[in-house]
């Protein structure tokens, strides 16, 4: 058995925000940003205000 340890790091972004110029650019230059670096990430946009008040 071998004592290598393995992490494995799985990353949920969450924008939150609705029609905002910004949030929609934030959103754009996460996704940039997981696909320059490979990342193993998932981008949600939170538009919901129900899901909003929730976080």
């Amino acid at each position: 058995m071998s004592n290598d340890k393995y992490l494995f790091l799985y990353l949920i972004i969450k924008i939150i925000g609705t029609v905002y110029p910004n949030c929609k650019k934030l959103e754009q230059m996460c996704n940039e940003v997981v696909k320059e670096k490979n990342l193993d990430a998932q981008v949600n946009k939170v538009t919901d205000v129900n899901e909003v008040t929730c976080i």
